[in-house]
């Protein structure tokens, strides 16, 4: 497995985690606008949410550091972060 942008190792399945956590907010946010008595009974009962937004932030605070490793510098880590690569693009 490998970023054809930055060549170097890429963990998928970390990618596929933060994806489906963001989702999971997502569909939450969807379900307390479409659902009145929802927002009430999730208070109560449910956490999707608090759990897919932990999950997002401890999948970000082992993905970041990696991305800090591999860049020269932390200007160059924030433009990727505004900017990322287009694959596929000649630069």
């Amino acid at each position: 497995m490998s970023d054809a942008a930055g060549g170097r190792e890429r963990f998928q399945f970390l990618d596929v985690a933060r994806g489906a956590a963001a989702l999971l907010v997502v569909f939450e946010h969807g379900l307390h606008a479409c659902l009145p008595g929802y927002l009430e009974f999730s208070r109560d009962h449910v956490y999707i949410v608090q759990a897919a937004v932990l999950g997002f932030f401890m999948v970000s605070g082992f993905v970041i550091p990696m991305s800090l490793e591999n860049g020269k510098s932390n200007a160059v880590f924030w433009l990727r972060r505004f900017f990322p690569p287009i694959p596929g693009l000649l630069v």
